[in-house]
């Protein structure tokens, strides 16, 4: 798990009620990794799409 660079988890502040559906919530690799950086991980790496595209 990363951290926030206070030690503790980072957090996106997304609702974790949000549906998925497949190809509607997709970003590019940049897109998805900046995405991740501003909620405060670091060194976002290995970023994949499952088999719905999400």
């Amino acid at each position: 798990m990363d951290h926030a660079q206070d030690g503790r988890p980072a957090s996106t502040g997304a609702s974790t009620s949000v549906k998925l559906e497949k190809g509607a919530n997709s970003f590019t690799t940049n897109e998805a990794r900046r995405r991740l950086e501003k909620a405060g991980f670091h060194d976002v790496e290995h970023l994949e799409k499952d088999f719905d595209g999400i």
